[in-house]
């Protein structure tokens, strides 16, 4: 079982290069659509819950460090706790392939 309290120090704690690489790894989708958006829904539920019980709390954005409208972004959804954080701006800007 997942100890929450591993969860924030991993999320808040990992080190921002690392978030940073994961952006230009591939997306990798072996399953069918339907399994796909029920594993993306589950992440983002789990994100979710995290956020509104203050489990965990928005830094400021890993690419350009506003503290504006910060979105958490998946890389892989299999994976619903490793997330990056993006202001809305970068966050686009990843899912139109416009990473600077």
């Amino acid at each position: 079982m997942i100890n929450k309290n591993n969860i924030n120090n991993h999320v808040l704690l990992s080190n921002r290069e690392s978030r940073l690489s994961n952006l230009k790894k591939p997306i990798k989708r072996n399953v069918s659509k339907s399994d796909y958006y029920r594993i993306r829904n589950s992440a983002n539920k789990k994100i979710y819950y995290l956020l509104k019980t203050k489990q965990i709390i928005k830094p400021s954005c890993d690419l350009c460090e506003s503290i504006e409208n910060i979105e958490a972004h998946h890389n892989n959804y299999s994976e619903p706790f490793n997330i990056t954080w993006l202001c809305s701006k970068c966050h686009s800007n990843i899912h139109n392939k416009n990473v600077q």
